[in-house]
Formats: structure tokens, sequence, C-alpha cells
């Protein structure tokens, strides 16, 4: 699981799996969008994948995978200063360390430029 938060609620509460698991830090707004970005994924490495593998978020495997950074630097790239602050509390929140390491390297990379 992705979300290290979301597993330790389960973990600690396994039998409220029919209730919503309150997420205070994470406007809906921001939490749509790592859903969007982590399905987007999932779904790009189901197709690529010839037989079932651990996914791995964010790292290209050994070839460049030019899709998946295409499609990562498009969503980052919707987003103004405040938007990928929000995605940065949201990753954080949710213990989402693959989001939250691109999150961080896209951030380095604007104040380069």
């Amino acid at each position: 699981m992705e979300f290290g938060t979301v597993k330790m609620y389960y973990e600690d509460n396994p039998d409220s799996c029919d209730e919503a698991i309150p997420l205070p830090n994470v406007t809906s707004k921001y939490l749509a969008k790592v859903i969007e970005y982590y399905k987007w994924h999932v779904e790009h490495r189901a197709k690529k994948a010839p037989k079932p593998v651990k996914i791995k978020f964010l790292q290209y495997e050994e070839e460049e995978d030019e899709e998946a950074k295409a499609f990562d630097k498009a969503l980052f790239n919707t987003l103004d200063n405040e938007g990928m602050k929000q995605m940065i509390m949201a990753a954080n929140y949710l213990d989402a360390k693959d989001l939250l390491e691109m999150l961080t390297q896209a951030v380095a990379d604007r104040i380069k430029k």
C-alpha cells in the first residue's frame, strides 16, 4: 500500500473498513490529484508489465519511461506554488513517500529555474 497513513489506520482499526477515514490535513481538491496520480501510474504499469510485478512509482525501471515522466511533468505543471505546497502537505500526511520525493524534486527544479 502506498499510503502509510491509510495502512496504519486500518492496522489500528481493523473493524472500521466500512467507515470513512478522516484526513483532516488533505483537501478534496488535492486528494483528487493524488488519487489521479497514483491511478494513472497503476494503470500505466499494468499495461506495460508482461507479468505481475510489484509496482514502484517514480522509479522508471531500467529503461527510461518517457510517457510516465511526461505525465508527471504535465501534472506538476498544472500546479501553482500554493498547489505544490498543498500536494506536498497531502503526500506528507498520507505518507506517500514516492510522490513526496517527486514533488520535492519538482520544487527544487522550479527553484533552479
